[in-house]
């Protein structure tokens, strides 16, 4: 579902029409809508089908943020859910409680999020193995003990940080077989380049 300025009123007219309550086998869900709207979807699908979800809130309501956190925990708690996808803001993403043993496998991160609410994400995914972001993560801690080994794959969609900056990250992912790298003037220098894959990518 998806509300913008090509299909205005689609979602409202979607839900008047239809009985979310029947959907009772939905494996994925994708939405680009307002917070009270994807409370009223959420609150009639059944979550506990659901394998992939989605979801980028277009126009926030602070009347609902903690019924979309309860949802979404809900969701993270199944153990058939594998995948999550989120355009959230960093303070919501902060206090989502994510469940320990979490099974979720594929994790996209469509804007910021603080160092520290990774760090929480992966303390609770062992099988979080790909890891998609448009931003590097904010307040990065140089002295982390903490090593995201289940990492395998990580993407950058929007990269715009200095080479020794990503170097540090690459350093807590000691099982990364697969790095992909979108944008950024630092990307030139394929002499550093060279020597950061030797590095920390010997797979």
């Amino acid at each position: 579902l998806l509300n913008n300025y090509r299909t205005f009123n689609q979602t409202d007219l979607f839900i008047s029409l239809t009985h979310l309550k029947q959907f009772t086998r939905l494996h994925s869900l994708t939405l680009d809508i307002n917070e009270s709207q994807l409370n009223f979807v959420l609150e009639r699908i059944n979550l506990n089908t659901l394998t992939s979800l989605s979801f980028n809130i277009g126009i926030y309501d602070n009347r609902w943020t903690d019924t979309t956190l309860s949802f979404l925990s809900s969701a993270l708690s199944q153990t058939t859910f594998r995948r999550l996808e989120l355009y959230i803001r960093p303070e919501t993403k902060s206090r989502i409680a994510w469940p320990v043993n979490c099974t979720i496998r594929n994790l996209t991160i469509n804007n910021g999020i603080y160092m520290d609410d990774l760090c929480k994400i992966f303390q609770n995914s062992p099988y979080l193995n790909t890891l998609i972001m448009n931003e590097f993560p904010k307040m990065m801690n140089k002295n982390l003990s903490l090593r995201f080994r289940q990492l395998t794959s990580l993407t950058f969609k929007d990269f715009c940080i200095v080479i020794d900056e990503l170097e540090s990250f690459l350093l807590l992912t000691p099982s990364l077989i697969h790095l992909k790298l979108i944008g950024g003037r630092g990307m030139l220098d394929g002499k550093k380049w060279e020597e950061l894959i030797q590095r920390n990518l010997p797979q």
